[in-house]
């Protein structure tokens, strides 16, 4: 990966950027070397946080942002575009156009390896990611304890408070400065009043659950065997364009069919709701109708809190569309099952057994291959930090 410390004397252009101050961090880093840095802003919550001097403020039509972007790489001579995930309308259409350009473009995630780091990879991520769903495992030695290099100094207080608060701010800037920005569209529910409604009714249901559900979940983990299936958000990209999936629901549906009917007796489902789902969506109801349809009572479970990698420890194994958790699965050295595109569905990493073989057969992946894979992940794409907790990224690791 190229430092970004060695990018000089060139212009780049920043596009959407995490929720906070971020890529302000970005910019002042890369303009120590004599690069001109252009911020683009295409809502009122970009505006709110972007202090660069150098401001883009689009407000035309996304049938006309191509057109625009096209000449604003020409006019500029931009040699780099950095951007905050790379599955947004806007973002998929800037680097379609970037790369018939020659334009370099650097992609930022959550990290792979969570919590507290990032991502950082050239032409894409996740299942876009052109390095690492072409590795070749075989050149991989390393002779470090990834375990020992991952935890070391991983600890930041505070993130999921502050995270919160940044994106309320955000929601706001969007609603006010919405008259402005009339013809931009989100990547998702933009509604302040929706969002507003989330935060307050997932802060509620956060702490409420997670004092009735604590010593339950340490009991059901240390008195069954269990699979666990960890849910992501509907709208998530890695849902939405890296699965057969159009919704949660439908991968509930074909897993606990499945579970019905290639299982071990025994064996029971803990079906854990994503944190962030908390206010947007709960699927107990659902959940309550497919157990009734498949007769799965007393063996399938819902929880909404709980420590996912005690959790995991516990378990016989997981299955997830392509959650990050399955990093955290390979990492506890679990069976993992993968059931939409995934950077790490490969072969001796993760089960690629079909899932009704893996409920009777669960196998963990190769040791010495999965500390490889993790070691280079690390080396290759993250570093510890927060987007949302100011200067704790160090950026000149790169």
């Amino acid at each position: 990966m190229t430092k970004l410390g060695t990018i000089k004397n060139s212009n780049i252009l920043l596009l959407q950027s995490p929720i906070g101050n971020f890529f302000n961090e970005l910019a002042d880093f890369l303009s120590v070397s004599n690069n001109k840095v252009f911020s683009l802003i295409l809502n009122g919550g970009d505006l709110f946080y972007s202090n660069n001097k150098r401001k883009v403020i689009y407000t035309d039509s996304i049938d006309n942002f191509s057109n625009f972007i096209l000449d604003f790489f020409r006019l500029r001579n931009i040699k780099y575009i950095f951007l905050f995930g790379d599955t947004r309308l806007y973002h998929e259409k800037a680097i379609k156009i970037a790369k018939t350009l020659g334009i370099v473009v650097y992609v930022f995630e959550e990290g792979y390896l969570r919590p507290h780091f990032v991502t950082l990879e050239k032409n894409g991520v996740n299942n876009l990611s052109t390095y690492f769903k072409n590795i070749d495992l075989s050149k991989l030695n390393y002779s470090e304890d990834y375990s020992e290099i991952i935890n070391k100094d991983n600890k930041l207080k505070y993130v999921f408070r502050i995270t919160i608060f940044k994106t309320f701010i955000y929601y706001l800037m969007l609603f006010l400065y919405s008259f402005k920005f009339k013809n931009y569209i989100h990547h998702r529910e933009k509604s302040l009043y929706y969002n507003i409604k989330y935060f307050i009714k997932g802060s509620f249901k956060y702490i409420y659950f997670k004092y009735i559900e604590s010593n339950k979940i340490k009991s059901f983990c240390n008195n069954n065997t269990f699979f666990f299936v960890p849910l992501q958000l509907d709208f998530d990209s890695q849902v939405q364009k890296h699965s057969k999936y159009d919704n949660i629901e439908e991968f509930l549906d074909e897993i606990i069919k499945s579970f019905k009917l290639n299982s071990l007796q025994n064996d029971k489902l803990l079906i854990k709701l994503h944190p962030y789902s908390l206010g947007y969506k709960d699927y107990e109801l659902f959940l309550n109708k497919l157990v009734a349809k498949y007769d799965l009572k007393e063996r399938v479970f819902y929880i909404r809190t709980g420590d996912v990698g005690f959790i995991i420890k516990k378990s016989k194994g997981v299955v997830t569309i392509n959650s990050t958790v399955g990093l955290s699965t390979l990492y506890h050295k679990k069976p993992l099952k993968i059931m939409g595109d995934s950077i790490y569905d490969i072969i001796d990493i993760s089960d690629n057994k079909h899932i009704d073989m893996f409920w009777k057969e669960p196998c963990v992946g190769n040791f010495k291959l999965i500390e490889n894979f993790l070691l280079e992940i690390f080396y290759k794409s993250q570093f510890k930090g927060s987007f949302y907790k100011d200067n704790t990224i160090n950026l000149r690791r790169y």
